[in-house]
């Protein structure tokens, strides 16, 4: 059997710096305030520059080959407009800078 602290209700410790709170009673932060943040609008932009970099660097070279000597699209070139796709969607259709397609 096992002991109780004196003090102590049936589910609470007897320690209050012991008390663990669970997820339903947390006061829950929207999703959408995480998306509008300047930071993170800040750092999409950065990501989709540096995609168009690369995407810069990886386009058609001619008779269907890429820049790299890989056909066209390469691996590079599919991974970083995927990259591009993704953080385009976290800010919008507004950009600052042009888009390499």
């Amino acid at each position: 059997m096992a002991r109780r602290k004196l003090g102590a209700t049936p589910g609470q410790p007897a320690n209050p710096s012991q008390q663990v709170c669970r997820d339903d009673e947390q006061p829950r932060k929207s999703t959408a305030a995480l998306y509008t943040s300047e930071a993170l609008r800040e750092y999409a932009y950065r990501q989709i520059d540096l995609a168009d970099t690369f995407l810069m660097i990886h386009r058609e070279a001619g008779l269907n080959l890429c820049r790299c000597g890989r056909l066209h699209p390469c691996d590079d070139r599919s991974y970083w407009t995927g990259i591009r796709v993704h953080y385009q969607r976290l800010v919008g259709d507004g950009e600052p800078g042009g888009s390499v397609r």
